[in-house]
């Protein structure tokens, strides 16, 4: 038992939610982009904080470096990797003219690596390099203010910009390979970091044999577009993104599985069999307990806390009634505060009752207090099952 860190899986052992077939499935299709396309492509990878981006993202990636070929050199064998990853994380930079400065520099870094002086991967880190300096005294202030159109034009226009691009363009042509660039969590950026990423990406670094792979809160994303430009935030990303891929809707029940599967796992290896659990008052309550449950960050959350109380309570509790209050103390924090703060109206105390003749009186006027208090339907319906009388 120990506590469980939020952060994105890193293979598929730890895929708990399926996304395998998924991310299977989306690298045989980048796969086949790259055996039969040079043109670049930008795949936008859709879903709400905590639904798993980052995690397809690390499946997705793993497959990708998996997918190698034998070649010859100078009829000296060697394995060559179909996809280079380079990964960009712009949200680390303090302002964007660090952000634009860094985006060429880490693809440069990226792609010579390890690679000999004379190969053509040196040669267009480079070029990456050459390419920024040319744009950056002047493309910086044009970022963020005008228009995908606009910027190709600009930098199709100006001859120094024009006469880079296109020896860096047919460079890129020339590789067996695809250059992939991750930017994860765009959504975090502000709004200005956000106009300059996705700008950079279509009007400034649209090259071929690069695919851009990017992912986002897609509402997030396009409420902040609209803070910049006149029209909806979602037309304005289907300029960009040529492959939008939503992540499937995971349901309660799958991700209520896991955390049944975790909770399983301390009651019967961590407290040796010491507790006592009723299965037939669990099952009455678990389908309203389930929608509380959003993704696995909640199932983290949960758990984390789980872990640390539970095992100095157990022989004091009714497993339960722990489980079910834990979660209203999560997930519904002002329900729990009434609950705690007014016991009497939930557990019966005959000190309560000498205005009422029978239980059926006292029972009626708790059940219209807490029908009027206590707002959430989930943690009504839960207070109901723990406290039935």
């Amino acid at each position: 038992m120990s506590l469980r860190i939020d952060k994105p899986i890193e293979n598929d052992k730890d895929d708990l939610l399926n996304f395998k077939d998924f991310v299977k499935e989306l690298s045989k299709v980048l796969y086949d982009y790259h055996k039969h396309n040079k043109d670049g492509l930008v795949i936008s990878i859709e879903g709400e904080w905590g639904s798993g981006k980052s995690s397809i993202i690390n499946l997705l990636v793993n497959r990708l470096e998996n997918y190698k070929e034998k070649k010859s050199f100078c009829f000296i064998p060697y394995t060559s990797n179909n996809f280079e990853i380079i990964k960009f994380n712009p949200w680390i930079f303090s302002n964007i003219d660090s952000i634009f400065l860094s985006f060429f520099s880490e693809i440069s870094k990226a792609i010579e690596k390890e690679n000999p002086f004379f190969s053509i991967e040196n040669k267009i880190g480079s070029l990456f390099k050459k390419y920024a300096t040319t744009i950056s005294t002047f493309i910086p202030q044009y970022l963020g203010k005008q228009t995908i159109a606009e910027l190709i034009q600009l930098t199709n226009n100006e001859p120094s910009i024009l006469e880079t691009k296109t020896a860096l363009n047919n460079e890129l042509k020339k590789l067996d390979k695809k250059l992939v660039i991750i930017i994860d969590d765009l959504d975090r950026l502000i709004d200005k970091e956000l106009m300059l990423i996705l700008q950079l990406i279509k009007g400034v670094a649209d090259f071929s044999n690069i695919i851009y792979l990017i992912s986002y809160d897609k509402n997030v994303v396009s409420n902040s577009i609209e803070t910049f430009k006149k029209e909806k935030g979602s037309n304005y990303l289907d300029k960009i993104v040529q492959l939008p891929i939503t992540i499937p809707k995971i349901s309660n029940t799958t991700i209520f599985n896991v955390l049944t599967q975790k909770i399983d796992e301390v009651l019967e290896d961590d407290l040796n069999n010491e507790i006592i659990f009723d299965e037939d008052y669990w099952y009455s309550v678990q389908p309203y307990l389930k929608k509380y449950f959003k993704n696995l960050r909640d199932v983290n959350r949960f758990l984390n806390i789980f872990y640390v109380e539970f095992p100095s309570l157990y022989k004091d509790v009714n497993t339960v009634d722990f489980i079910s209050i834990l979660c209203i103390k999560l997930f519904d924090v002002k329900s729990y505060e009434y609950i705690s703060n007014n016991l009497h109206t939930f557990i019966r105390d005959y000190q309560y009752e000498v205005d009422y003749e029978n239980t059926d009186k006292w029972r009626e006027s708790k059940t219209e207090l807490i029908n009027n208090i206590i707002k959430n339907q989930i943690t009504k319906k839960v207070i109901f099952q723990i406290f039935p009388s």
